[in-house]
């Protein structure tokens, strides 16, 4: 019930905005510089239309961050792709075979997010022109290789560090803090916790989920209540998302 209720539309919400992500490759949402117009979800768009697009992103931006007034770090859980790939790192932490696993999956997203970003400006002909091109190819290959260096820095090695210490949302969350906004809660007034730490090694922030759920880098992804409810049954989980006050009452 758990999955069908939370996570299913969590993932739905992942699921689309990374197609839209991908729809950049596609060239249906990207800048045609050579044109000088804007493609909006395959809608050509000239210099006088761009104030569609840009309203478009500052509509989002407002949606995110009234929202985030009241569900604290929403777009992390909801939508961010860094956060979906340290969910899919999270069973691939350990052991020589898994550390080779998550370094194949940061190689192919950091592989993966280099095309969003250089095709969002380039459509993939013209970059394989620019490789082609002996005049443009050395300085391109090394443009490219830097971002993807980057890229797989920010994935493999940083991971939740980024989001923790320098991501821009995670700093402006810190500012709108409030006593309203949800947030996970540890609660074991029978003691019923096994200690199994399931939840801890689920968080992909890497946080002692009983200890540090209701801190500042906690995304309320809910992971680790699904954890806790897939161990101790749907009635008998001891994480809920609720308001900051619910501590002191």
């Amino acid at each position: 019930m758990f999955r069908v209720l939370f996570n299913t539309p969590r993932r739905i919400a992942q699921g689309l905005f990374l197609c839209v992500l991908l729809l950049i490759p596609l060239r249906l949402f990207c800048v045609d510089i050579p044109g000088q117009r804007f493609i909006f979800f395959g809608i050509p768009l000239g210099v006088e239309g761009f104030v569609i697009p840009a309203l478009s992103f500052l509509g989002f931006c407002l949606i995110i961050l009234a929202v985030s007034f009241k569900r604290a770090r929403v777009f992390c859980a909801w939508l961010c792709p860094v956060h979906l790939h340290l969910e899919l790192m999270n069973p691939l932490r350990k052991g020589r075979g898994r550390t080779m696993g998550a370094f194949v999956l940061s190689a192919f997203g950091a592989l993966l997010g280099l095309e969003i970003l250089l095709s969002f400006l380039w459509p993939v002909s013209r970059q394989i022109a620019f490789v082609l091109n002996p005049q443009t190819r050395v300085l391109f290959l090394v443009i490219a290789m830097t971002l993807w260096g980057l890229f797989f820095a920010l994935l493999f090695f940083f991971k939740e560090v980024f989001c923790v210490r320098a991501c821009p949302y995670g700093l402006i969350q810190m500012v709108i803090q409030g006593p309203n906004i949800k947030q996970m809660h540890f609660k074991d007034p029978k003691n019923t916790c096994i200690h199994c730490c399931l939840c801890g090694n689920v968080c992909p922030m890497k946080l002692d989920a009983k200890k540090e759920c209701q801190s500042l880098h906690c995304t309320a992804c809910r992971l680790c209540e699904e954890a806790c409810v897939s161990v101790l049954g749907s009635d008998r989980g001891l994480f809920e998302l609720s308001r900051v006050q619910a501590k002191e009452v």
